[in-house]
């Protein structure tokens, strides 16, 4: 699917998110200002691990692969996302670099919406906390990988940022 951003609803597509659904309008708009139409080509990088985490990201149309590469070079697939989910939230709040790899499984069209864009010290930034705190945990494969507890220790620090502002 292209999309062209001259055209493109970003309010309404945000706004249909469970991310930002529970905003109020005036909210969204401020976020949709700091948002991106961002397009990949099957088997790009959206981000490695190590860089910082500069935005979360939902994905319109494709897949995106989360992934971790030992240091042996052996990839481990964390989760495959689809159009509709987002990804890299957790790290948006932490103030931290990007844990793992994404890269775009089949060509792939992404919202990516700035860090600085959510995290105004407002109500969107505590409400976008919460609808991503409010999430499922990840599942027992991720678990025993281990970065599930790391995803526990995320979300906890993240509603702590909830909190504190």
């Amino acid at each position: 699917m292209n999309v062209n951003p001259d055209t493109f609803d970003m309010i309404s597509f945000l706004s249909d998110s469970p991310l930002f659904s529970g905003l109020v309008q005036k909210e969204v708009s401020r976020i949709a200002k700091s948002s991106q139409i961002k397009a990949h080509f099957k088997g790009s990088s959206i981000f490695r691990m190590g860089e910082p985490c500069d935005a979360l990201h939902i994905v319109l149309t494709g897949q995106v692969k989360l992934f971790v590469t030992s240091s042996s070079g052996q990839e481990k697939v964390i989760e495959i996302i689809n159009s509709g989910q987002s990804f890299a939230e957790a790290l948006v709040f932490l103030n931290r670099p990007y844990i793992l790899s994404a890269q775009a499984l089949t060509d792939t069209t992404l919202v990516s919406v700035s860090k600085q864009g959510v995290l105004r010290r407002n109500q969107s930034g505590s409400q976008v906390c919460l609808a991503y705190a409010r999430r499922p945990f990840p599942t027992a494969t991720k678990l025993d990988f281990g970065l599930g507890r790391k995803c526990v220790t995320q979300r906890h620090a993240a509603l702590d940022w909830v909190f504190a502002t």
